[in-house]
């Protein structure tokens, strides 16, 4: 006659074998016996780095960038970036400079259409962003609406965010509205 630990111990013992057998893993034994199992939305991140979209075609997208600064209103620095001037807001208010933090509205494409981001109401600190992006903040007032072209190299280069639709090497196109600035102005006065 076998005591009632005796019988739990079998019954575990059994039911152990039994998981095992079904593919479900050990239960028993040391750390090394069980493998932390991946967490799926971590295998996710990184399968999606993994997948990177092949580069823009670099001569399309000079084309592009000399084609578009000739268009009337673009304007060029020298650093490649475009913009033109949708919209002014109030000129009582300075240029945006590093370490404001403001609210804008954007929608980001590619030079074929392609949308890869857009936002009504995203806050960002100037200075902490894409070269080009800071520099055409750093050009603009609360109020303004532009239309911005940045070329790869004052972009993402052929370093895109991960899992983004962007191809490595693209010209990427935003339409920018600065809605306030903390502490500041807003863009209804």
């Amino acid at each position: 006659m076998q005591s009632g630990w005796v019988r739990g111990a079998l019954a575990a013992t059994a039911v152990a074998g039994a998981l095992a057998s079904a593919g479900c893993g050990k239960i028993f034994g040391t750390p090394a016996d069980n493998p932390p199992q991946p967490n799926p939305l971590e295998e996710l991140m990184r399968q999606a780095q993994q997948q990177q979209l092949p580069p823009a075609d670099a001569q399309a997208q000079a084309a592009f960038l000399a084609t578009n600064a000739r268009v009337a209103g673009v304007k060029s620095t020298a650093s490649g970036l475009q913009y033109r001037v949708e919209r002014s807001g109030p000129r009582n208010e300075p240029p945006l400079q590093d370490g404001d933090v403001v609210k804008v509205a954007y929608a980001g494409t590619l030079i074929d259409g392609t949308p890869f981001d857009s936002n009504e109401n995203a806050e960002f600190t100037v200075g902490q962003l894409v070269p080009g992006f800071n520099e055409a903040m750093k050009l603009m007032r609360v109020g303004d609406s532009w239309t911005i072209w940045l070329p790869a190299d004052i972009a993402y280069g052929d370093q895109p965010p991960p899992g983004s639709p962007i191809p490595p090497g693209s010209v990427l196109i935003f339409k920018l509205e600065i809605l306030s600035r903390a502490g500041g102005a807003t863009a209804n006065g």
